[in-house]
């Protein structure tokens, strides 16, 4: 029944620990696959127009302002945006962002997420001089900006 809902695995009881251990390495081997999340242990590269900030999602994420102040991110964070730009406004459970974290709590047992999107936001907030990242009552959170992927060679957005 766990499979015919969805579950990629399940392990009964009781169950030996090298089992559990071995089912959860090999389902790291394989990315899970969502259309807005993807996992963090390889963030792409690109570079996001966001407000008046760009986003660089490389090896050292940072954000960028118009008067060119650098603020270096954690792969948390960076993972977090990433995931918020790529989701284009639409709102992202907190499902979502985990898995975009890459962390294997359940979504209902921790407050983690909300955490570190909190964080996230405060930077977002003290470059961009607003908020960008709203909560989405019974969904999640949704950034607010529009985000625009930049391209090699491409003008950047006038900061606003």
């Amino acid at each position: 029944a766990g499979l015919e809902a969805g579950a990629d695995d399940y392990l009964s009881k009781p169950f030996h620990f090298r089992e559990l251990q071995l089912r959860v390495e090999r389902l790291l081997r394989h990315p899970y696959t969502t259309p807005v999340a993807e996992r963090s242990s390889s963030l792409p590269a690109g570079t996001f127009q966001l407000a008046n900030l760009r986003f660089e999602a490389s090896q050292q994420p940072r954000l960028i302002t118009p008067t060119g102040e650098v603020q270096r991110l954690s792969r948390g964070e960076s993972a977090l945006l990433h995931a918020f730009c790529r989701a284009r406004g639409a709102p992202l459970s907190r499902a979502q962002l985990l898995q975009a974290t890459g962390s294997l709590v359940i979504p209902g047992q921790t407050r983690t997420i909300d955490v570190r999107v909190s964080r996230l936001k405060r930077v977002l907030r003290e470059l961009a001089g607003k908020d960008l990242i709203r909560p989405e009552r019974g969904m999640g959170y949704r950034l607010v900006a529009e985000v625009k992927e930049l391209t090699h060679g491409q003008p950047e957005i006038a900061p606003t």
